[in-house]
């Protein structure tokens, strides 16, 4: 089996002899659409290792559009509700609209760099186009892996940077001011486990009773309450934890519960009991939505007056982490409480303080040996 290169025009295509047919004529595959000739000899010998071994497949038609349709409802079962979400938006306003009437087969590097410029043109930001990219690699390295397209696509195209945003956290004295202005809200106790725990707002919402052990002092994260309001298993693998919490956080607990019991007497027939922590006064889920808008309510006027720097709901995850690695709490330990895949995870999403710690260590070993 033989295999050449053609050039075309401004381009060039990859041509594989595979026999001849029942009237002896020569039969050949065609791989077009290459910029380089350099390009296509890079693929050319996966390509003949492809059809020699019985594992090439011949290019579907499909436009990718259609492709793309078929690949989203594949993930919906394999992926959380928000990111499917994420998908499908990103899917539909950007992808399709460049380059959906392009056969699947046919798809290049080329393509994804003509995207990139269409995005661009939309002013979209940096970071919302390298999750564009994200998504558009992650569906052509599916179709790469089930052969139905011959080249790794996938592998060719490099994602745009995105940009880096200076995380904001609070300190110790505004995580007491907010808690001291936050006290009476309905919702107080979805706050304090925000900052004492670390746990992502859907965790909180998706909380139940039976997760809480007050005699051990633990919370096990074991499921999140996505924003369409259904019970899923948390974000990663290492999302399933279990979380040591202190004594004032199990006090504000048993408060907590001691007046939901009171809403259960007082909604009478109507309360719906689902065993969740954070619940409406008649025992249901709180959606995200209303957890905002408490929040604003409370830090706006807050936020205005420059009493606390501005920062938001998600970031009290931030500054739970924060603050314990700025108290010397091992980053395996950080790591493990936030539910992160890794603690490599959490090293590069908290390098930020690191140099401020980097100096206390310095000084604390001079101090030792020295001083």
């Amino acid at each position: 089996m033989r295999g050449s290169i053609i050039k075309r025009g401004n381009k060039y295509s990859i041509v594989v002899d595979v026999g001849r047919d029942e009237k002896g004529k020569r039969k050949q595959k065609w791989f077009s659409g290459y910029h380089s000739r350099k390009a296509a000899e890079k693929d050319l010998p996966q390509i003949l290792s492809k059809i020699q071994t019985g594992n090439f497949v011949e290019p579907t038609k499909m436009k990718m559009k259609e492709f793309l349709q078929e690949w989203l409802k594949i993930k919906k079962s394999d992926v959380a509700y928000n990111t499917f979400e994420t998908y499908k938006r990103h899917i539909e306003n950007h992808i399709v609209p460049a380059i959906g009437n392009i056969p699947l087969s046919k798809i290049r590097v080329m393509h994804a760099q003509k995207m990139y410029g269409d995005l661009e043109k939309k002013n979209l930001s940096k970071t919302s186009i390298h999750k564009t990219y994200s998504v558009l690699k992650n569906a052509l390295r599916y179709a790469y892996k089930t052969d139905l397209i011959a080249v790794d696509i996938a592998g060719k195209i490099d994602n745009p940077k995105k940009d880096t945003k200076e995380m904001k956290f609070w300190t110790k004295e505004e995580v007491r001011l907010f808690l001291e202005e936050a006290k009476g809200d309905q919702y107080y106790v979805f706050f304090h486990l925000a900052v004492s725990t670390g746990m992502r707002p859907g965790e909180i919402l998706g909380l139940k009773w039976d997760d809480i052990d007050p005699k051990e002092q633990t919370v096990q994260v074991i499921r999140s309450l996505s924003r369409n309001m259904e019970l899923v298993p948390p974000k990663t693998n290492a999302g399933k934890r279990l979380i040591s919490i202190d004594e004032k956080t199990i006090e504000e607990l048993k408060k907590h519960r001691t007046n939901q019991k009171r809403d259960k007497l007082k909604a009478g027939k109507a309360y719906k009991d689902e065993g969740l922590v954070i619940a409406t006064q008649i025992g249901t889920p709180v959606s995200h939505r209303n957890i905002l808008r408490n929040w604003y309510r409370i830090t706006k006027p807050l936020f205005e007056t420059k009493k606390l720097s501005e920062i938001r709901l998600y970031d009290l995850r931030h500054t739970h982490a924060s603050i314990l690695l700025s108290e010397d709490i091992h980053p395996k330990i950080v790591s493990e409480r936030l539910g992160h895949s890794s603690v490599r995870m959490t090293l590069d999403t908290y390098a930020h303080i690191m140099p401020g710690l980097q100096q206390e260590a310095a000084d604390k070993f001079g101090d030792t040996l020295f001083g």
